[in-house]
């Protein structure tokens, strides 16, 4: 139960990377400083998770290490979330814009 739990998780992080990869192309404020902590928080995520895997194939329960991964997932989620409202904002006020020029 546990190892489909962490692969749940897993799958959550790898879909955060994709939308943050979108959201990249999309931004024009993305710096390499940016890329670089993605790239960063993506290594430290995969090795933390294969550690814990080993752990739970070993027998050993490594439930704390579980929630901080977990915890990692949620908030690459937030951070996701929080960049498309401002995506959105943007593109809302340049379509406002847009029309107040056209006028």
């Amino acid at each position: 139960m546990t190892l489909l739990y962490l692969a749940a998780i897993r799958r959550d992080f790898e879909q955060s990377l994709r939308v943050a990869r979108i959201v990249a192309v999309l931004s024009p404020e993305v710096s390499g400083s940016h890329e670089y902590e993605r790239l960063r928080l993506s290594v430290l995520f995969r090795m933390r998770f294969y550690v814990i895997k080993i752990r739970l194939h070993m027998g050993t329960v490594a439930q704390p290490q579980i929630l901080t991964l977990g915890q990692m997932v949620t908030s690459l989620a937030m951070q996701m979330e929080e960049a498309m409202a401002r995506l959105g904002e943007r593109a809302a006020l340049a379509a406002e814009l847009a029309l107040q020029s056209e006028r």
